[in-house]
């Protein structure tokens, strides 16, 4: 669990999943007790695996194409840099690397765990991304409680800006409803503000841009445990390691072992709008 963030490259190991749909889910407003996560807690959380929680695997991945015009929608987001000092709440143009990507910290029936989020780039400030099954556990019919976003999270340490509570979350209405694994993504809303400003003008957020294909370089940031899992981690295309920032399209859902290939759900753009507009409400 403690293992600093990684990054691989990978070239055409990423299958990309798209379907769509035009009904959306509520976002729900997690149990939070803002003394829960002790250091002794947040060390001993396990990560969050599709193994340990009855994830399906397939064992035959083919791409399932895009079947409706969803191109009016089909836009990207650049990257945000961050402009604030994090211990100062001064605005600084020379800040150090951004850090947009942290551990989520979730618990359920007395047992805590871990996933990857990652601030993303929005109006708001306050949204990051993730995986469906970081946010809900579908065989308790039940979302985590105590959700805790920790960006910069590093080898056992809190990030420079320690816990950011989560002040709401929502999940494809597909996951929610079917446990689709082809739409395991959501997207949480950060309950942070400093000097007035929020969470990604002191971390920095990934941009985020759709419909980019196959066999896209891509870099993956995340917490893997033995080498595996690292579940909600953003997959980034045209990543800059200098400023640590580039472009989201997916995240790591799951790994279909017997073809040794990442499985990632490709966002649709009006769900991904959807969202955002139902937790910015």
């Amino acid at each position: 669990m403690n293992k600093k963030i990684i990054f691989y490259l990978l070239t055409a190991l990423v299958v990309l999943i798209f379907k769509t749909d035009s009904s959306y889910s509520l976002p729900t407003i997690p149990k939070y007790d803002e003394n829960y996560w002790t250091s002794e807690k947040m060390k001993k959380a396990k990560p969050l695996t599709t193994k340990n929680i009855g994830f399906r695997t397939r064992s035959c991945v083919e791409p399932i194409k895009n079947t409706t015009d969803s191109s009016k929608d089909a836009k990207s987001m650049q990257p945000f840099e961050r402009k604030y000092d994090t211990k100062t709440g001064v605005a600084n143009v020379d800040q150090p690397k951004n850090f947009p990507v942290g551990m989520l910290f979730m618990s359920l029936n007395g047992e805590d765990f871990t996933c990857t989020a990652s601030v993303i780039n929005t109006d708001d400030g306050n949204i990051g991304a993730t995986a469906a099954h970081c946010l809900y556990y579908h065989f308790a019919q039940a979302y985590f409680q105590n959700v805790m976003f920790s960006p910069g999270y590093d080898n056992g340490q809190p990030g420079p800006l320690g816990k950011v509570p989560i002040a709401k979350m929502a999940i494809t209405p597909e996951f929610l409803n079917n446990y689709d694994y082809e739409f395991d993504w959501g997207m949480v809303l950060f309950n942070f503000n400093m000097v007035n400003l929020p969470l990604k003008y002191y971390t920095g957020a990934l941009g985020w841009v759709f419909q980019l294909g196959t066999y896209v370089p891509t870099t993956i940031q995340g917490y893997p445990y033995g080498g595996e899992g690292a579940s909600g981690g953003p997959l980034i295309t045209q990543y800059d390691p200098n400023l640590n920032l580039g472009l989201l399209y997916s995240n790591y859902a799951s790994f279909d072992e017997l073809n040794d290939q990442l499985l990632g759900p490709i966002y649709d753009a009006i769900e991904f709008h959807a969202l955002i507009g139902e937790l910015t409400l």
